[in-house]
């Protein structure tokens, strides 16, 4: 096995503690991470699960297995070859690797965009780019941001 497959998961955030709570999820906002191509972000499927108000937008990630209607997704890019895969018409899909400079991440998850890819220019500013990337660089570089926590 590769040295690095014991810190691969398949859900790196996880919104799923509604067997404990009724109050679930409100005003929820994961925008611009980047995440291994098969890791991504776990939803409750619990039926009297609340939602509210939970954004996931401008990440890089692995499509859920189903898009929650329950939250809203836009200008994320997905690592899947299926453009079905995508959450929102605003979504992209990456095929099975994304454009890191280190395919696997590499030491320190190292998530630098290398080639460019589905990740450039994808986030207009309404969408709310954060101001700066991973390394403090100003965001965006040009109109639009990034996808993800770098910006190229």
């Amino acid at each position: 096995a590769p040295a690095d497959a014991g810190r691969r998961r398949p859900g790196a955030v996880e919104l799923s503690w509604c067997q404990n709570s009724p109050h679930g999820y409100r005003d929820v906002l994961i925008r611009h991470n980047s995440f291994q191509r098969d890791t991504g972000i776990s939803l409750d499927i619990a039926a009297g699960c609340v939602f509210e108000d939970v954004r996931i937008i401008g990440n890089l990630l692995r499509q859920p297995g189903s898009c929650d209607p329950r939250v809203t997704f836009a200008y994320n890019v997905w690592s899947s070859i299926s453009a079905a895969d995508r959450c929102s018409p605003t979504d992209r899909t990456a095929g099975g690797a994304f454009p890191y400079a280190r395919a696997a991440s590499g030491p320190g998850f190292d998530f630098h965009l290398a080639a460019h890819g589905a990740p450039d220019d994808l986030v207009p500013p309404t969408a709310g780019c954060p101001a700066t990337d991973i390394d403090g660089q100003p965001r965006p570089a040009g109109g639009r941001c990034d996808a993800g926590a770098d910006e190229r």
